[in-house]
């Protein structure tokens, strides 16, 4: 599955919510209902629906204002199978 972030310094930003397990609800259910199997998050903050997409099988396009949370969006994963998040930038979890 492909991944691609983009860093939107030009675009206005409003703080976004923490990492939900809502993002896995809501890429299960386009996942199922929809025939496209790529998934565009234009304000991907922490990365959280991009991982979820991943973790469905989907692609995952996610645009992000803030170089720093860009590049974290796009080690963020979600393990199935300890419903957890997990990155591998600097070896954190979250």
């Amino acid at each position: 599955m492909q991944r691609t972030v983009y860093s939107a310094d030009a675009l206005d930003w409003i703080k976004s919510a923490e990492i939900s397990s809502d993002s896995l609800l809501v890429a299960k259910f386009i996942a199922q209902q929809i025939k496209s199997r790529t998934i565009i998050n234009p304000f991907c903050g922490h990365g959280s629906m991009l991982a979820a997409a991943n973790a469905v099988g989907c692609d995952a396009i996610g645009i992000e204002k803030s170089p720093k949370r860009a590049k974290k969006a796009g080690f963020l994963q979600l393990d199935l199978a300890t419903h957890r998040w997990v990155t591998d930038f600097k070896g954190q979890q979250s």
